[in-house]
């Protein structure tokens, strides 16, 4: 169940078939947050806003994102 490593390599080729899927995108992201890999989880979140920008569950973890590098401003931007 905690097998981050293969989860991670499982979402990257799942996002080289289906590079535009904003929800691979996310999942792939929250695989590298709880690895506490925030910069890389940023760039997957951002991919992920860039084609959807509606897309709350991303924009809720890039503000936690932030949150954990210490940009507060940033957090409460995204969560505005």
């Amino acid at each position: 169940l905690n097998d981050f490593a293969a989860a991670e390599a499982l979402y990257r080729e799942l996002i080289e078939e289906k590079p535009g899927d904003e929800t691979l995108l996310y999942r792939y992201a929250r695989c590298l947050f709880v690895q506490e890999r925030y910069d890389d989880a940023e760039k997957m979140l951002g991919a992920a806003i860039r084609r959807n920008p509606r897309y709350h569950d991303a924009h809720l973890l890039l503000a936690r994102v932030y949150e954990k590098n210490g940009q507060f401003a940033a957090a409460v931007f995204e969560l505005e």
